[in-house]
């Protein structure tokens, strides 16, 4: 790579406005000796003796306005100057040098006759001539020959500069020439001879101390500021007085107040400046460390830039001489920003991808690989697919998802083939789906389109059925799943299978359009193993091996973490059987693995899962908790369909705390249009029934009931353990009225659990079929059921079932065991965090069990029944103000917790005001206030 710069780049592009700073600077900060030597040569000069100085110094550090001072003090004196400027693009010009003084001396004598010579002058005839006219000039006046820039002289020039400066001490002629650093200058040839002359003076300009660059600082921005600024600005320089002045032209326009300001465009030209101004092998080794960034070996540096390892040695002393590097890198990211602005965007790109391949070559680490990949445009071809795929294969075992999916769209955007590029966005959107399925959803019209050319297939297929289920469109997924079915004779690809189990538990509204697919091979991956138990315990064919089976799994997927999906699955299957004590420690245990290896996703289905356990428990709080962490994790539209399933969990364990404003609040969300096509429409219908009934509206909440019951016979998914609609249609029922109907899907859900693992349906049954009999009858059905659910960990339906115990003990005559279960289970209620039921069981005795006729009260945490009329309250009984407040709204139905929310007040000043209503009028229950408060004369 060879780059040739305009000369006008030099000056004009380059170099600050003209005359650069040290005119604004008296004296040239740190340059007072140098400056003095040079006067006393001119001074020297001017009494009859020339001499001969050279002044050294690496790009900007000031030599050739140390060259302008002396030149303008020189004209002052009347001195006759002559000037030339040496460029390494005219080192092979012989006596280029030379051609350019001695115009300058034509022009100066302005005599008839005197003409520059032509080529056919020898140089030893020029200098020669030269010397004879300055002599003649020199005995009228003081004659100055400076050159700039001598180490990219040509010889021939060199050797006259020579033969000037042995004879300048019998002359009035000065010779003044400044030299930068260059490892292969022309001047090193004729460097032994300079300090055998008696006259010359070598000059060599130094970095500024800290001391001094506060002295140059304070002439920009002020003492104070320059004093607070100091260490900053030399750390960032290296005390090179052009970068120096660049940072102070970049802090006067800043605010004063600003502690620690940055870098601006003076600073990022200087430093460009200086590279450009250093000898040619200094430019392509500071590109490839700007585009390498931090310390890189020499070795790295030079197959980069293209020279060997003795030149980028010679150009990082070059660099560092110059204040950009530090001995291990720049200093500063804006001069390495600024070299790679100053590189034509193709030679950037190309820098980077060869870069990225010899970073890979050297086993470097992921990140640094693909951050030059992700540099590179469309230049590269082949290489750079093959290297962006290689990365994000790395980058995934890494678990670096994001620089994955960033390499992934490099990778997209410069592929030539269009199957390839389908499969690659194919790649991406999956990556993408872990982090956000709304962001990955943008890639499904075109994912489709390349289906149906038949550029995907396999695993990429089965990617985008489970996109496309995910978010509820279920007509491609028919359509390609039919002609694979056509495609393959009828049997499923191994990849499609997957997608077939996905519908089969997730989405069996759509199985009576496909035939069903059933796995019975043990060496299939887990993800499929795990989806086939799921089905399994769906159509209610889960049993204690199937437990077993899954966690198997789940031991899989915890030691090997590479499973999250599968893990998921099994979970699951754990969690409709009812193992709820298993399910939550493979919870606990998966939360150390799952979320760091399917991100954002992961965590919202783990947390998912984590509040369907605690609601299964009787936690409500954590069952909460968790809804909303998985609610939190994605938006809505991000969870696409699933979207109801914690929304369901969360409305149910609001409605079982009495918090029924907040969960009719969540039940006015709207929903995906598909959800309620799918499993995850059940628990969300579910949820609704309970919180309807609970707010009094039995037969609306029947109606949800029957429709998940209806829903499940449909798809042949009618498993309790998924929603345990039959019992909750008979709770609805008893609070109608109508127990014989209670009887019968209480009944029917009893049948359903007689065989299998999942007993805590069929204690929810017995409860509630329970409550259909006569008192002396329920008492061995309520201790079954007690029993069970404490087996299963649930302590709100356990709570439950204890409280009916009180009851049915108390109307079988047996008070001091109904107390004592009744004590039992409002501990259970205050655990649980089941205020509705707390306030119930607290605030007044138990309902009674039987009334005559064989009717029934409803059991305790259903709508209430239909009682006897409740006693007549005294006529001079009175309610204060606030008690009234409180008995009205505890009539309507409403719990403490909202009549505190109504009434601004807290949850026990309901309770105390409750307590001293029903002492008041004599009543024992809220089902009592409304006839009370409604009778003829009451106050």
């Amino acid at each position: 790579m060879t780059v040739v710069p305009a000369r006008r780049e030099y000056g004009a592009e380059y170099r600050p406005a003209d005359p650069p700073g040290e005119a604004e600077v008296p004296g040239l900060v740190a340059r007072e000796r140098s400056s003095a030597d040079l006067a006393d040569l001119l001074d020297r000069s001017c009494r009859g003796r020339g001499g001969f100085a050279l002044v050294s110094g690496p790009a900007g550090s000031g030599k050739s306005a140390l060259l302008r001072q002396v030149l303008g003090e020189a004209r002052a004196r009347g001195a006759l100057v002559l000037e030339a400027a040496a460029w390494s693009f005219e080192r092979d010009l012989d006596m280029g040098v030379m051609r350019q003084l001695f115009a300058h001396l034509v022009r100066s004598r302005s005599a008839e006759g005197v003409r520059c010579p032509t080529q056919d002058v020898s140089g030893a005839e020029l200098a020669h001539r030269l010397w004879s006219d300055l002599r003649e000039l020199a005995a009228e006046r003081t004659v100055v020959i400076a050159v700039d820039d001598v180490q990219d002289a040509d010889l021939a020039s060199l050797h006259c500069l020579l033969y000037f400066a042995r004879r300048a001490d019998s002359a009035r002629v000065t010779v003044v020439l400044t030299e930068g650093y260059h490892p292969h200058s022309s001047l090193g040839e004729l460097r032994g001879e300079l300090p055998r002359l008696r006259t010359f003076r070598s000059i060599e300009l130094r970095a500024l101390s800290p001391a001094d660059v506060e002295r140059l600082l304070a002439g920009r921005v002020g003492a104070e500021r320059a004093r607070q600024l100091v260490t900053e600005c030399h750390a960032a320089t290296g005390g090179n007085p052009a970068l120096v002045r660049a940072v102070a032209a970049d802090w006067e326009a800043l605010d004063p107040g600003a502690a620690a300001p940055g870098l601006g465009a003076a600073y990022r030209r200087a430093a460009v400046g200086a590279v450009r101004r250093s000898w040619p092998g200094v430019l392509p080794v500071a590109r490839a460390l700007a585009v390498l960034g931090g310390s890189p070996a020499p070795a790295s540096l030079a197959r980069l830039a293209g020279v060997d390892e003795r030149t980028v040695a010679q150009a990082l002393r070059t660099l560092e001489a110059a204040g950009l590097t530090d001995g291990r890198g720049l200093r500063r990211a804006e001069a390495r920003d600024a070299l790679l602005d100053d590189m034509d965007p193709e030679e950037r790109a190309d820098l980077h991808c060869t870069a990225a391949q010899l970073l890979h070559e050297e086993g470097a680490e992921v990140t640094a690989v693909a951050e030059h990949l992700l540099e590179v445009g469309e230049g590269c071809g082949e290489m750079l697919l093959r290297l962006l795929e290689e990365v994000v294969v790395k980058a995934l075992a890494a678990g670096r998802t994001e620089l994955a999916a960033a390499c992934l769209r490099q990778a997209a955007a410069v592929c030539p083939d269009p199957g390839r590029r389908a499969r690659i966005v194919s790649k991406l959107a999956l990556l993408e789906w872990r982090q956000d399925p709304e962001v990955a959803a943008r890639h499904l019209p075109a994912l489709i389109a390349a289906q149906d050319r038949g550029q995907l297939g396999g695993r990429h297929t089965a990617q985008l059925l489970r996109a496309l289920l995910w978010h509820g469109r279920f007509e491609p997924v028919v359509e390609i799943l039919g002609a694979a079915r056509r495609a393959d004779g009828g049997e499923p690809a191994p990849e499609l299978r997957l997608a077939r189990l996905w519908l089969a538990h997730s989405h069996p509204s759509m199985q009576g359009q496909l035939p069903p697919v059933e796995l019975h091979d043990t060496t299939a991956p887990p993800i499929e193993r795990a989806s086939a138990l799921l089905v399994a315990v769906l159509s209610g064919r889960g049993d204690e091996e199937t437990c077993a089976a899954a966690e198997r799994l789940l031991a899989l997927s915890v030691g090997s973490d590479g499973e999250p999906e599968a893990a998921l699955r099994a979970l699951q299957v754990l969690v409709y059987l009812e193992q709820t004590p298993r399910a939550r420690n493979w919870a606990a245990r998966l939360t150390e693995v799952l979320p760091g290896v399917s991100g954002p996703v992961g965590r919202a289905l783990v947390a998912e899962l984590q509040a369907e356990i605690a609601l299964r428990s009787g936690a409500l709080g954590a069952a909460g908790s968790c809804a909303r962490a998985a609610l939190a994790a994605l938006r809505p539209a991000a969870w696409g369909i699933g979207y109801t399933v914690p929304l369901a969990v969360l409305v149910r364990a609001l409605t079982e705390r009495g918090e029924l404003l907040r969960a009719a609040e969540l039940l006015e969300l709207p929903l995906h249009p598909a959800s309620l096509q799918t499993r995850f429409g059940l628990p969300y219908l579910h949820a609704r029934g309970h919180h309807r009934l609970a707010g009094g509206h039995p037969r609306e909440a029947l109606g949800d009931f029957l429709t998940c019951g209806e829903l499940m016979v449909a798809w042949g998914i009618d498993h309790p353990g998924l929603v345990p609609w039959r019992s909750s249609a008979a709770q609805a029922c008893l609070a109608l009225g109508d127990p014989s109907a209670a009887a019968r899907y209480a009944a029917g859900q009893i049948a359903r659990c007689a065989d299998g693992p999942a007993l805590r349906p069929r204690a929810l049954a017995l409860r509630l079929r329970a409550a259909t009999l006569p008192a002396e009858q329920r008492l061995p059905l309520l201790r079954e059921a007690a029993e069970l659910l404490r087996d299963c960990g649930d302590r709100l339906e356990q709570a439950r079932a204890v409280a009916d115990l009180a009851d049915a003990e108390r109307a079988t005559g047996h008070g001091d065991r109904a107390e004592a279960f009744r004590r039992e289970a409002l501990a259970l209620a205050e655990e649980c965090g089941a205020e509705p039921l707390v306030a119930r069981l607290g605030a007044a005795e138990p309902v009674a069990g039987v009334v005559s006729g064989g009717a029934v009260s409803a059991p305790v945490g259903t709508a209430p029944v239909a009682t006897a009329p409740a006693a007549q309250a005294d006529a001079d009984a009175q309610l204060s103000r606030a008690e009234q407040r409180v008995a009205r709204l505890a009539a309507e139905g409403r719990y403490n917790r909202e009549i505190a929310l109504a009434l601004n007040v807290t949850v026990s000043t309901v309770e105390q005001h409750l307590t001293s209503v029903y002492r008041k009028l004599h009543v024992k229950r809220r089902a009592q206030l409304a006839e009370v408060l409604d009778a003829p004369g009451h106050p």
